[in-house]
């Protein structure tokens, strides 16, 4: 069962949420919707992001409605300031609300930060991986690698990922 948790990496910076309509089931194309994101665990918990001020003063006590800009379908995003807001293993509540409050509801994510795995690291996964006979290991939000096939059948074998990956953005 899973937790119900996402991991966030440490600058990220890119959120996205959709957003319907509760009175027919629409997608919201018009309007104004807000991101918010509240910290859960660590120095700034049950405060609030407020990403204009992110250079001078970015958590505050009471609630902040980001701005997001509508892209495509009710689909909505919103480009935090950089570096953003994640810290490692920081937990954070995020959700998205329609100003007029004629969105369906319940569009929060759990959010845990994590740190970028370091080369040494992602070869001891894999080398883990293919020992329990996972076909795939996952890199993170955005990327897998498939390992079948690059490996002999050999139960001590490991890849060395050094030239193998090149990062590519995430592809819907």
């Amino acid at each position: 069962m899973a937790s119900g948790i996402d991991s966030i990496l440490v600058g990220e910076v890119w959120r996205e949420f959709g957003m319907v309509a509760k009175f027919d089931g629409s997608a919201i194309i018009t309007g104004v919707v807000n991101y918010y994101l509240e910290a859960l665990t660590g120095p700034y918990a049950g405060k609030w992001w407020d990403d204009a001020n992110s250079q001078t003063a970015p958590w505050s006590s009471s609630p902040v409605g980001n701005p997001t800009e509508h892209k495509r379908d009710g689909n909505w995003i919103i480009k935090l300031t950089a570096p953003g807001p994640f810290q490692e293993d920081i937990m954070y509540f995020e959700d998205a609300e329609e100003s007029g409050k004629l969105h369906v509801p319940g569009t929060g994510r759990l959010l845990r930060g994590q740190i970028e795995i370091d080369e040494a690291e992602l070869e001891r996964l894999i080398a883990e991986g293919v020992r329990a006979g996972k076909a795939r290991v996952v890199l993170g939000p955005r990327a897998t690698v498939p390992v079948s096939g690059l490996l002999t059948p050999s139960p001590r074998a490991t890849v060395p990922v050094s030239g193998l990956l090149t990062p590519r953005p995430c592809q819907r």
